[in-house]
């Protein structure tokens, strides 16, 4: 599972590069995967710089079949969550 991490990262670390973005502009990150995210998968993903305004883990299985580790970001300017 870690190197199934580790090459996500680098997918997702090229694909900000490609837009001229880095960790640092992001400003949510989500992982999915039904396995334990215990202490090596966080030091993974800070050592990177990401998840600096913190990460939310969905403990399920990714929509994507087949897959074990999911994680999207985004960076805005202004997040607004209206809750009902």
């Amino acid at each position: 599972m870690q190197r199934k991490m580790s090459r996500t990262l680098d997918e997702m670390s090229d694909r900000l590069a490609a837009l001229d973005l880095s960790w640092k502009h992001t400003t949510a990150i989500q992982a999915c995967t039904v396995f334990d995210f215990d202490s090596s998968f966080i030091r993974g993903i800070t050592r990177r710089g990401a998840a600096k305004d913190g990460l939310t883990w969905h403990p399920c299985r990714p929509p994507v079949q087949d897959v074990d580790f999911e994680m999207d970001c985004h960076g805005l300017d202004t997040e607004m969550v209206i809750t009902p």
